[in-house]
């Protein structure tokens, strides 16, 4: 295995992991405005 191959294994892996965390931290804000909404719906039907 040459260091090239090897250097692009790594750098696949890490854009791999970089759009995991990506999708992950897009849910996570998805939840929390979803959160958010409910909270001000609740507060207007008051």
């Amino acid at each position: 295995m040459s260091y090239i191959a090897a250097y692009n294994m790594s750098f696949k892996a890490h854009q791999f992991r970089a759009s995991i965390g990506s999708l992950y931290v897009k849910a996570s804000i998805k939840k929390l405005f979803r959160a958010y909404e409910v909270q001000v719906l609740k507060l207007c039907e008051q």
